[in-house]
């Protein structure tokens, strides 16, 4: 037996030498215990609320496995109450009372609650402003006298590589956090129409979403969010990377929207003639320029199809949407477009709408859509004639019966069941009235008939 043992030995020894000094040229060790850096960290991720039971059916636990020892033994504290009302995650960003989440546990409300870990009682949190395309919104809870939040410390985007620890934190009903564990599997995915998306091998469910990704250092990589039309047990550990949640957030807090910079034209995707006209599938139509508008001084014109925006390619409308979002004003965007088939390029320096940044103080809510009156500047940052009239859709919840039935942000309804519509006041005298299933909508130049599906 011990003549067994020594070549073992010698074997060990030998390749011991041979790796050691590649172990010792880790780029970055991994901590020896993590659950230390991960219980502080849970000291930032929140759990949100309704101030009543409103959300029951809507919860986004009712029908994600993940969740079924929570509703099968009530003596791990989930009673049926706390289920109707909670809603899911959010993230501390800023210590002063500033919290990330989800777009689609917001819905239509106004104000929620927040439970601090290891802080007594809720806070009431209103909400600033919500980016359904990009599944982000952000509240705020006031302090008053008391101590600032344990904000969450932002990794640096060009550092995160495929094959790097990944942490998802989350805190879906306020009893303790729940952890995931996995490695960055891509650092450059982009769905269709979706913003750029990093991927992980993570195990996300209902409770990570909204939540917080973190890199073995304890610094936010990026937060777990919903794919449009996933139910959250589908959302195959897709994450929004670090830097688009601080800037589209913080563009939030800001000025309750992301659609304050502005070109001055309207698009639209290609039609089927237009895609066997310049021979291909990708780009967005300009359907009209504003005259002396950023996009007019800059030489662009209608017709002309822009195929890639500051180095991004540009698949249909909602990528051109998603691009756009992340500008400010006085800042330029590179624009690489076909006219006549030939390729050329423009650089437009921003512009700023004023008074679109601050939400119109009444909207209207119907099966998803979020509407509002169509006023100056909304025609002015739509690229519409001063005499269009009707009801403009600022938002889409993710999801709903609208979102599945084809509604965008930015479509103007002209009519309901073939009744014409000219402002906000009418659109809901129409609903009113009755149930419509047939909507007109006014979509860059475009008029397109869209059914409300069940």
């Amino acid at each position: 037996m011990r003549s067994g043992i020594a070549p073992l030995l010698l074997c060990l020894l030998l390749t011991g030498g041979l790796y050691a000094d590649r172990i010792e040229r880790l780029p970055t060790p991994i901590p020896h215990a993590l659950s230390p850096m991960l219980e502080d960290l849970s000291a930032s991720v929140v759990y949100l609320l309704t101030p009543d039971d409103r959300a029951g059916a809507a919860s986004p636990f009712i029908d994600d496995p993940w969740f079924r020892p929570y509703l099968q033994f009530p003596q791990l504290g989930l009673t049926s109450q706390k289920l109707r009302r909670s809603l899911g995650s959010g993230v501390v960003i800023d210590p002063k009372g500033l919290i990330a989440t989800s777009a689609h546990f917001i819905g239509d409300r106004k104000t929620l609650q927040v439970q601090v870990p290891d802080r007594e009682g809720l806070y009431d949190a209103r909400v600033l402003g919500v980016d359904s395309s990009a599944d982000l919104a952000v509240l705020r809870i006031i302090l008053e006298d008391e101590p600032p939040l344990a904000a969450v410390e932002f990794a640096k985007p060009e550092a995160l590589k495929a094959g790097d620890l990944l942490f998802a934190i989350g805190n879906p009903f306020g009893l303790e956090p729940v952890i995931s564990m996995g490695v960055v599997s891509t650092t450059g995915l982009r769905p269709p129409g979706e913003l750029r998306m990093l991927q992980s091998d993570l195990f996300v469910h209902g409770g990570n979403i909204g939540g917080l990704v973190v890199n073995a250092q304890g610094q936010m990589a990026g937060m777990p969010i919903r794919l449009r039309g996933s139910r959250p047990q589908e959302s195959g550990g897709f994450f929004l990377p670090v830097d688009q949640v601080r800037d589209i957030a913080y563009r939030l807090e800001r000025s309750g929207s992301v659609k304050e910079a502005w070109l001055g034209i309207a698009v639209a995707d290609l039609s089927t003639e237009m895609k066997s006209y310049f021979g291909r599938d990708e780009g967005v139509l300009i359907t009209a320029v504003k005259p002396n508008s950023p996009a007019y001084e800059a030489g662009l014109r209608r017709g002309d199809l822009v195929i890639m925006a500051d180095d991004v390619i540009v698949d249909n409308l909602l990528s051109f949407e998603r691009i756009l979002s992340t500008l400010v004003a006085n800042r330029e965007i590179a624009l690489l477009y076909l006219r006549e088939k030939r390729i050329r390029e423009a650089t437009v320096r921003v512009g700023a709408l004023e008074g679109l940044a601050t939400r119109s103080a009444r909207t209207l809510y119907h099966h998803g859509l979020i509407l509002e009156s169509l006023t100056r500047e909304w025609q002015q940052r739509l690229a519409l004639n001063e005499i269009t009239r009707g009801a403009v859709i600022s938002d889409v919840e993710p999801g709903s019966r609208a979102d599945r039935s084809g509604f965008r942000a930015g479509d103007v309804v002209v009519s309901v069941d073939q009744k014409d519509v000219g402002s906000l006041a009418e659109f809901q005298s129409a609903i009113r009235a009755r149930s419509p299933e047939r909507f007109t909508v006014l979509r860059g130049g475009l008029i397109l008939g869209l059914d409300l599906i069940r």
